[in-house]
């Protein structure tokens, strides 16, 4: 699976804001755009899962989902947590 950034980078490493893209195939499919920190998911950002239409809204920590968020389903739902 192909990668893309476009953003900050401090020593190397992805740090501030930026976009990160994962291509699958011939096509770019999920995306994250916000914040990093030494190389990780860190701060405010969005996710969005291009094969389901979903894309979560909320906090990261290390990378991982962490905090208050929402998660948009493509019917229109949402989840708060």
């Amino acid at each position: 699976m192909e990668k893309k950034y476009e953003g900050g980078y401090k020593n190397g490493k992805k740090e501030g804001r930026g976009i990160y893209y994962y291509k699958l195939g011939d096509k770019y499919g999920d995306k994250y755009e916000g914040d990093w920190k030494n190389n990780e998911r860190e701060g405010k950002g969005i996710y969005f899962y291009h094969k389901y239409g979903n894309k979560y809204e909320g906090d990261w920590v290390n990378g991982k989902k962490e905090g208050n968020g929402i998660y948009f389903y493509k019917n229109g739902n949402k989840y708060t947590g």
